[in-house]
């Protein structure tokens, strides 16, 4: 099933570990957002085989800037629907 797990770890002050799975292959968006819901980074994009996956996020934004402390919502989106997490990175 389609699958997005809680970032570790978290709360995150280096760099956080996001853990998805696809039941099937399929265009499928991993990003990161605000809490006002603007797109901070987009970390994977496009079509996957099914699978497990993981990917590292260094807690920057699109341009290289490191993110300010607070609550994020990490969101996959892929054709069997969407899954929300949620991460808090410290100062």
């Amino acid at each position: 099933t389609l699958a997005l797990a809680v970032p570790r770890p978290n709360p995150a002050r280096g760099t956080a570990r996001l853990g998805f799975t696809l039941p099937r292959a399929g265009p499928a968006d991993l990003a990161v957002h605000d809490v006002q819901g603007r797109r901070v980074r987009i970390l994977a994009g496009g079509p996957r085989p099914a699978g497990e996956y993981a990917i590292g996020w260094d807690l920057r934004d699109d341009g290289g800037r490191r993110v300010a402390p607070g609550l994020y919502l990490v969101r996959l989106g892929h054709p069997d629907g969407g899954r929300t997490q949620r991460g808090v990175v410290l100062p």
